[in-house]
């Protein structure tokens, strides 16, 4: 909604007729920072799971050759970015399908029961965790929507999108309670993805699942990256007002491939998701819904002044 109140400008872009230069700026930088940390983040996450199955191989070439391929993919412009992104989502889905039938037989729904037995308030607290990411995908759809033609088509693909994508990972965070009990996912999993895939045997021959779960691991860690990636860049083009952005792409990401060295082990790559989340991220929602706020008054008063001329005039 924000977004349709000036439709040929990014949310950065708007931001000073709603709240001014300077204060414009201090948002911008800080919508800069929180995108800068979750690269650090996204980067960090996948690596270091990676690394848990190949155990030989150093995690900084795998930070590495995930940069490398995004450097790429956003040099050859927005088009590229978006048709990449559409193929590996396709090839995400397809393949956490594939695990999940593969699981099937050992999934007990019972263990899913009782549902809520503990009341609403851990739900919520859940949901606190996660808004974050909800947010950051509504921002980075605030700077791509202006360069989109039909902007009304794209919206309804976009609440299309967030649907099908909360009923997906629903059905998928089912599956890890039906397979495992939430008793022993609380205290013995963090990847319980990772773990599913080492008990998967179908006719007692055909194993290693665990190569699919890499092309999931890939695939989401290049559309994750992609999706923080490009909004800090439209960020520091919007801020410093330069004139193109492509020679940012490389040191940007060498700075993120930098910052990830202190984050030696995934207890702090967790902590700084939980931080984000529910700190800068919600803080940026909460100036995101100010902004629409102060948007429509601002929109009113000059209609309002308009008519009270007319009126006194006649």
């Amino acid at each position: 909604k924000l977004g349709q109140l000036y439709p040929e400008q990014t949310i950065l872009e708007y931001m000073p007729r709603i709240w001014g230069k300077i204060g414009a700026q201090v948002i911008n930088i800080i919508f800069i920072i929180n995108f800068f940390l979750i690269s650090v983040n996204i980067v960090r996450g996948p690596s270091g799971n990676i690394r848990s199955m190949y155990m030989e191989t150093p995690i900084l070439y795998t930070m590495i050759l995930f940069s490398l391929l995004v450097c790429f993919t956003l040099s050859r412009g927005l088009e590229t970015f978006v048709k990449t992104n559409n193929f590996l989502t396709v090839l995400t889905v397809v393949s956490t399908i594939v695990i999940l039938a593969a699981i099937y037989p050992d999934l007990q729904l019972v263990r899913v029961l009782p549902i809520m037995e503990n009341g609403l308030l851990p739900v919520l607290n859940g949901v606190y965790t996660s808004l974050g990411i909800v947010i950051n995908t509504a921002l980075l759809v605030g700077i791509v929507l202006p360069y989109v033609n039909d902007q009304k088509k794209a919206l309804k693909s976009i609440v299309m999108g967030f649907s099908c994508a909360a009923i997906f990972h629903a059905i998928v965070s089912l599956s890890f309670v039906a397979f495992f009990n939430v008793e022993f996912l609380e205290q013995n999993v963090i990847y319980p993805l990772y773990n599913m895939m080492r008990y998967i045997y179908v006719s007692e021959f055909i194993f290693g699942f665990e190569v699919i779960l890499m092309i999931v691991w890939v695939a989401s860690t290049f559309f994750l990256y992609t999706g923080a990636f490009l909004p800090t860049l439209y960020g520091l083009f919007t801020v410093f007002k330069l004139k193109e952005f492509s020679y940012l792409i490389t040191p940007y990401a060498a700075m993120v491939i930098a910052l990830t060295t202190l984050l030696p082990n995934p207890v702090y790559n967790i902590k700084l998701y939980l931080m984000l989340n529910q700190t800068i991220s919600c803080g940026l929602g909460l100036i995101v819904i100010l902004s629409f706020v102060i948007a429509l008054v601002k929109k009113k008063l000059p209609n309002q002044t308009e008519e009270a001329q007319k009126v006194k005039g006649a």
